[in-house]
Order: structure tokens, then sequence, then C-alpha cells
């Protein structure tokens, strides 16, 4: 395995993560609030 390819597949790994918990704060955050918020 290449140092650039596990370059890149830690950096697109951490990108999905972050948005994956963004999205999952957002919907925790959706379903916590007594407002439906668009």
């Amino acid at each position: 395995m290449k140092a650039g390819a596990r370059r890149s597949w830690m950096y697109h790994g951490r990108r999905a993560l972050s948005s994956a918990f963004l999205l999952g704060t957002r919907r925790f955050v959706l379903a916590a609030s007594p407002v439906d918020a668009v």
C-alpha cells in the first residue's frame, strides 16, 4: 500500500466520519427540539 493512498483513505474516512457525526447531531437536535424546525 502506498503512503499517498493511505493518506487519501485516512482523509476521506475522517471526512465521512465528521459529516456523519454532524448529520447525526442535527437529527438528534431536531428530534429533541419541541418545535418542528425545517
